[in-house]
């Protein structure tokens, strides 16, 4: 009789031993999630109290520009438009709905960047002597590159909103990520802007990271972008770049009036990347 309740004593201690360490995980898991929160109301604060300023700026510059002469004001009201469109609030949520799956094109690829089998990763290996995956020589095609190591997706869009990211695998390395038309040069002198038929952002061998605009402008991302959220809205001339891990957007390109097919461009001077 007395070693039965030994035994159910010993039971219940080890009951509540159990639920005190659940009781303990659960707090701590409590605590985690209330700190995830409060950084996520800080960012949202943070971008909010961006987006106002930017809208006071906006409705500033307006009121003052309602005093001018009708033909001057005529003269900006592009610029006025494009800056209103800049400052329209996205949610991450929703862009992501629009995500599509992107491979890479072989066909397309500079003899010196080496897909994966599943098109889905590139790896940049010039001057290498040892490679990850097996070279396989490429015929030169008009649609391959040759002057720069860059590699364009296997689908074009023509419509409709798309949404896809890339993984940068190693850091310090340059890229240049966005996307390009079917016209891009493919043998000669790459131009990095609209004209040339490229929307991107690049991050240099120098460590600074531009927009391709004519001219580019210089980008200052609160953290080092790692993961790429690339969102183009066909209809709506609009191409974004995000740094996917926290949705701060890197930039959005003027309006424009998309006519040829558009696919993602990816291009490497060192390291590697992939689509995830």
């Amino acid at each position: 009789m007395r070693a039965e309740k030994l035994k159910i004593e010993t039971e219940i201690e080890q009951l509540h031993r159990l639920l005190r360490d659940k009781e303990q995980a659960l707090c701590r898991r409590l605590e985690e999630l209330e700190e995830t929160i409060t950084m996520v109301e800080k960012a949202n604060i943070f971008k909010l109290s961006n987006k106002i300023t930017s809208l006071n700026a906006l409705i500033a510059d307006l009121e003052k520009k309602c005093g001018e002469p009708a033909w001057d004001l005529l003269k900006d009201v592009r610029s006025a438009l494009d800056r209103c469109e800049k400052v329209k609030f996205h949610d991450p949520e929703q862009i992501k709905k629009y995500k599509v799956m992107v491979t890479l094109d072989p066909e397309t690829a500079h003899p010196e960047l080496l897909l994966s089998e599943g098109r889905r990763r590139v790896s940049w290996t010039a001057g290498r002597r040892h490679v990850r995956w097996t070279k396989t020589e490429q015929p030169d095609t008009p649609k391959r590159f040759t002057s720069f190591w860059c590699v364009l997706g296997s689908e074009g869009f023509t419509s409709g909103r798309h949404y896809w990211e890339v993984q940068l695998l190693q850091e310090d390395w340059g890229w240049t990520v966005g996307v390009a038309a079917e016209s891009v040069e493919r043998k000669g002198r790459i131009i990095w802007s609209a004209d040339g038929g490229v929307w991107a952002v690049a991050r240099g061998c120098d460590g600074q990271y531009r927009a391709f605009t004519s001219p580019p402008i210089p980008l200052s991302p609160r953290e080092k972008p790692m993961k790429l959220g690339v969102y183009l809205d066909y209809e709506g001339g609009r191409l974004s770049l995000y740094n996917a891990d926290s949705m701060e957007l890197l930039y959005t390109f003027p309006r424009a009036h998309f006519t040829h097919r558009l696919f993602p461009i990816f291009c490497l001077w060192g390291g590697e990347l992939r689509l995830v």
